[in-house]
């Protein structure tokens, strides 16, 4: 071996003392320093995006990645931050718990077949190392920068969007658990104690046999241990294999509610009391509510009334109970039932029925808010033979009026002519009754002058029936142009009314006669008319 071969031996041998002094150097420095360990991790997958998780918080990331965090909705902590955003896009995703797994490794493919991308987890030295890759796990190059950008804005807009909903949504995965919520059902459980800030996925809220079936509706009711329970209406919604969930306080409506059942109930105990019969038709024509007085007066069977009948159906009913007048034109009255809801709606309908049996109903229509109609149904048969009975007294009392001699007029306090018996119309030859004119006191004693001779008597018998508020009674004398005599008296009644009577007496005289008085009454007046002129 000559000498060149042995500089060249020991060149070799020095090169590997010095290569393998260099790797314990490296190995001591990077043993020493935690932060080259993990970036060791990132080193082979600088152009991917890849995430670095120890425990719950983000220590490194690539370049894409850290471009796709910065867009993420706040979170209380980082792993809740990519839990929460990404959860939804890929269902089933581990918390932070598997950190705990050494040698831990999952893939996850995204919740819609058209989109190929996969999230990939591995666990190693105590750090979560997390791969977005765009189809297959072991392609060598990462998701396309500008798709992811495009993508990030879209999903921020749409985070912002729930996040700002003014209710609750949330959506759980095909095997119940939630794998998405926005912040308002997240503020809701913290305020319910169903969950805390950092807990993730979140617990429900609603047990999940309770909640419904899309696309069916359901309001629930949380109750805490202590207090009140909370009501919420919620609506359910398929997505994909997925389900949303959309709940929206019904504390507000519930009151309402409360409130306006209380309400119907006051009026129903009001209208109880009522001796009117009383049935409300809601928009949709449909009875609503009834009294017990609409039972007493119809005579309908209450489970009838309780089957909530139409308006038109009602009616049916009353004609085949006899409680309307039966039609001689079938389709005529059906139109009039038209017209009567019609005429009920504008608060114009008002009728009377009379029944067989003598039943007589006073029905009256009105409308109510929201387009609702009740309807009135009064018995009016005791008052109608009350007032018929009333009207036959008067009639029995003219009547017997009217067979007295003397004949009589009777004025109100204002002097208006309110009646007048036969004997009074045929002494004074006028019926004013049958006059369309307004008789009064000075009309009447235009007539008197006309047919009485004039005389100190009629003019007191004049004065005497024009005084107001007079309590006494005057009587005295007049004579009338064919020469009888009356006996006249004015008396005071009830009310402020004044009776004035005429008695005739002594035998008649010649027409002649009658004629010379009434020429000598007219000259006399004519003198003193004058007189008082002069």
């Amino acid at each position: 071996m000559n000498s060149y071969n042995l500089e060249i031996i020991s060149t070799a041998v020095f090169l590997s003392v010095l290569a393998s002094i260099l790797a314990l150097i490296i190995w001591a420095r990077l043993s020493r320093d935690p932060d080259q360990g993990r970036r060791s991790m990132l080193v082979e997958s600088q152009m991917k995006t890849v995430f670095l998780f120890d425990g719950i918080d983000l220590i490194d990331c690539t370049p894409p990645a850290r471009r796709i965090f910065e867009e993420l909705p706040p979170g209380k902590s980082d792993f809740e931050r990519f839990s929460r955003s990404f959860g939804t896009r890929y269902p089933g995703l581990p918390d932070h718990s598997a950190l705990e797994q050494e040698g831990f490794h999952a893939e996850f493919a995204a919740r819609h077949a058209e989109d190929p991308s996969h999230l990939i987890f591995d666990v190693w030295g105590g750090y979560m190392r997390v791969t977005l890759t765009d189809h297959d796990p072991s392609a060598e190059y990462g998701v396309d920068d500008i798709s992811l950008a495009h993508q990030g804005a879209e999903l921020s807009t749409l985070r912002g969007v729930a996040n700002e909903a003014p209710y609750l949504i949330w959506q759980t995965a095909a095997h119940g658990g939630i794998d998405w919520a926005n912040e308002a059902y997240l503020q809701q459980g913290q305020r319910l104690g169903v969950t805390d800030s950092i807990t993730w996925p979140p617990l429900p809220i609603f047990e999940p046999e309770d909640l419904p079936t899309p696309p069916e509706r359901k309001r629930l009711a949380f109750k805490p241990e202590v207090g009140e329970p909370v009501w919420f209406d919620i609506a359910a919604a398929e997505h994909g294999d997925a389900t949303l969930f959309f709940a929206t306080p019904a504390e507000a409506v519930m009151r309402a509610e409360a409130t306006q059942k209380d309400f119907v109930q006051t009026l129903t105990k009001t209208f109880a009391h009522l001796s009117i019969g009383l049935a409300i038709f809601d928009k949709k024509r449909q009875l609503a509510l009834f009294n017990p007085a609409l039972l007493d007066i119809m005579q309908l069977p209450i489970d009838f009334l309780s089957q909530r009948p139409t308006l038109q159906r009602f009616m049916d009913r009353l004609r085949e109970e006899k409680l309307m007048a039966e039609p001689k034109d079938y389709q005529a009255w059906r139109k009039q039932m038209s017209q009567l809801e019609a005429q009920a709606q504008s608060g114009t309908y008002c009728e009377t029925w009379p029944l067989p049996g003598g039943l007589t109903l006073r029905v009256t229509g009105r409308p109510h808010p929201d387009g609702a109609i009740a309807f009135l149904f009064e018995d009016i048969s005791a008052e109608l033979a009350l007032t018929r009975r009333f009207h036959s007294q008067i009639a029995i009392g003219r009547e017997v009026v009217d067979t007295m001699d003397e004949a009589v007029a009777v004025f109100s306090e204002l002097g208006s002519l309110t009646f007048t018996n036969q004997a009074y119309r045929t002494l004074w030859d006028c019926d004013p009754e049958s006059s369309v004119m307004d008789h009064n006191l000075p009309h009447a004693a235009a007539i008197w002058r006309d047919k009485a001779a004039p005389g100190p008597e009629l003019d007191a018998l004049i004065a005497a029936g024009q005084r107001r508020g007079h309590s006494g009674d005057w009587t005295g004398t007049a004579e009338m142009m064919d020469g009888r005599t009356l006996l006249c008296r004015v008396t005071r009644l009830s009310g402020g009314s004044v009776l004035v009577g005429f008695k005739a007496s002594a035998p008649l005289v010649s027409v002649a006669e009658q004629l010379a008085r009434r020429r000598r009454g007219t000259s006399d007046k004519l003198r003193h008319d004058l007189a008082e002129a002069s």
